[in-house]
């Protein structure tokens, strides 16, 4: 990979090199050099958003003895973080309205690095991507709708089938399956809903579907046979159990912030989100009567009840390991007691496959991959509009996704056979 030549009004100040594009989940070295012993030091970082925002943070430091500022080891004195945090300028970026400053490029994925310090200005670009050397095609046969992407000229892979969320569409799951393909993973994004000719709603899903799809991937040349995979997240990670306990193709799963109890479709919370063999698959369903029922709040009272063996998925049936990972303060849904319910369960019935549980104090609904903005408790759910929290602290969320992010690629290496 190219150094990028930073842009320099500084005298001696200068940043160590860093390169002109990285992955997303790649830990960078931010480090300046050559400040004056003492001096305050800011380092500021931006770039556009959607619908003509922007992001930025930024954080003062006081430059050592021999005028270094190193983010892996010195805490800021004020700013958009606190403590040590090698990545803490990329996970505490706040979203603004807009426009962005004049200076920002248009380019949501190139980040301006901006190091100031008494009149003299260091100034670097890092372009941030999803993948690299991988091939990427669209899929719309045998009724499927996703996209696969998988290691350019690197023959037979394992492979991970990746869904998202109650979203729909091909977001999320299209970004982390560019991201396991970079990491050597055949990976086929799948959309269930929201996408080209499908519903629209997240109601009566056929599991079927799914089956199509691990059908699809162990017929592919780029896929190594009998090493299929599955990731999910938030209704996906219920999926992804859902499908693993039900199809033994499945060889290993990866359950982010994930229910162990089938939930209702969405957000018509009387009809089943899943069908299997033509059959409503056993869902929770809300009879308050009442919208004023939170969906936290809905869980949290099915779990202090006890008896909901009869909604819950068959996780010990699934034929491989089980890698769970949740935030203890979800603000969604109780991820990490409900994934406790399914390790419980799990061993109760004996599960003879590596388990694990990655559960995190201060961290909410959205550990991902490391180094994305973890500002943005509040949002608006994308297909109804519906204000939610996603509960957790900034620190704590990106601490999740840092620690839980190369564990779960270690989990899948292992789990499914990938040596690199």
């Amino acid at each position: 990979m190219s150094m990028h030549c930073a842009r320099e009004h500084s005298g001696s100040m200068r940043l160590e090199p860093l390169p002109s594009q990285c992955l997303v989940d790649r830990e960078l070295v931010v480090r300046v050099l050559g400040a004056r012993p003492g001096e305050r030091v800011e380092i500021s970082l931006r770039n556009a958003g959607a619908n003509g925002s922007f992001f930025a943070s930024s954080a003062t430091f006081i430059a050592d003895r021999d005028g270094t500022v190193d983010l892996t080891a010195h805490a800021p004195v004020d700013g958009s973080y606190r403590n040590v945090h090698p990545m803490g300028l990329f996970w505490s970026r706040v979203q603004h309205a807009g426009p962005p400053p004049a200076d920002v490029p248009e380019d949501p994925l190139t980040a301006i690095l901006t190091v100031s310090a008494a009149g003299r200005q260091v100034v670097q670009t890092i372009r941030r991507v999803y993948r690299e050397d991988v091939t990427s095609r669209i899929i719309q046969e045998d009724g499927l709708v996703g996209r696969f992407i998988t290691p350019t000229n690197a023959g037979p892979r394992p492979a991970v089938l990746v869904v998202g969320g109650s979203g729909g569409g091909l977001g999320w799951s299209a970004q982390v399956a560019a991201l396991l393909a970079c990491h050597g993973f055949s990976s086929l994004a799948l959309s269930y809903f929201g996408g080209e000719g499908q519903p629209s709603e997240l109601k009566h899903i056929p599991l079927e579907y799914f089956g199509g799809a691990i059908d699809w991937l162990g017929k592919q040349a780029e896929v190594r046979n009998g090493q299929i995979g599955m990731l999910g997240c938030s209704r996906g990670g219920e999926l992804a159990l859902l499908v693993g306990a039900h199809y033994p193709g499945v060889r290993a799963v990866v359950a982010y912030v994930p229910s162990v109890i089938v939930g209702s479709g969405y957000p018509d919370g009387q009809s089943p989100a899943w069908t299997w063999r033509d059959r409503e698959v056993p869902f929770a369903r809300d009879n308050s009567g009442t919208n004023a029922i939170t969906t936290h709040s809905f869980y949290s009272q099915l779990l202090q009840r006890g008896s909901v063996g009869d909604l819950c998925i068959e996780v010990e049936r699934i034929a491989g390991p089980v890698m769970l990972i949740s935030g203890r303060v979800d603000g969604v849904w109780p991820s990490a007691e409900l994934a406790d319910l399914a390790v419980k369960r799990m061993r109760s019935a004996g599960f003879p496959h590596q388990l694990e549980h990655l559960s995190y104090e201060d961290a909410g609904h959205d550990i991902a991959w490391p180094n994305a903005p973890t500002t943005m408790n509040r949002f608006q759910h994308p297909l109804t509009g519906e204000e939610l929290d996603a509960g957790g602290t900034a620190e704590g969320t990106a601490y999740a996704s840092r620690n839980s992010w190369p564990r779960m690629l270690e989990f899948l290496r292992s789990a499914l056979g990938l040596c690199q």
